[in-house]
């Protein structure tokens, strides 16, 4: 894989464990590996007891994109450090749906899927999210979360972060 597919400056260990072990089960689903032991202690201890089930959402997330997506997701190899633009959406996702940020989820859906048919992907994300917070943790977005400008802030000259 080129380095020009990688997010610059972001290493996956910088993200935290959430993030880490998002990745690492999506990169390991993805190429076949959906039963590997280690993913599956890694998520049981994790996840205290519902690692099958948030594994299990995360297998539907990888399949409804293999299948229902018409464009080609970028990934990693399951062991590399940085993360792809592709796997930087798929972080963001995750963390919109868990954050009930439903515009940002829907805007990833669409990029990840190409297609405007994103409730399937939003709702296996949600489910996700809602396991994984269930159990103490967070998936992080590489971007930041920003606040939209309104109308009242460019008044009143209130400069905000537009990173999308």
């Amino acid at each position: 894989m080129s380095q020009k597919r990688f997010v610059p400056d972001c290493w996956l260990s910088d993200l935290g464990s959430g993030a880490g072990l998002t990745v690492w089960g999506f990169r390991m689903q993805a190429t076949g590996r959906d039963r590997c032991r280690c993913l599956v202690k890694a998520y049981d201890d994790q996840l205290m007891g519902a690692g099958p089930d948030t594994l299990e959402a995360l297998q539907a997330c990888v399949r409804l994109l293999g299948t229902k997506g018409r464009r080609t997701i970028a990934l990693a190899h399951p062991t590399v450090n940085w993360i792809t633009y592709d796997e930087a959406a798929i972080l963001d996702l995750f963390a919109a749906a868990q954050t009930d940020r439903e515009i940002v989820a829907r805007t990833r859906s669409r990029h990840l899927l190409g297609c405007d048919d994103t409730a399937a992907l939003c709702g296996l994300a949600n489910a996700y999210g809602d396991l994984f917070g269930g159990a103490g943790l967070s998936v992080r977005s590489p971007y930041p979360v920003t606040v939209p400008e309104t109308s009242a802030s460019r008044r009143a000259g209130k400069a905000t972060d537009r990173s999308w």
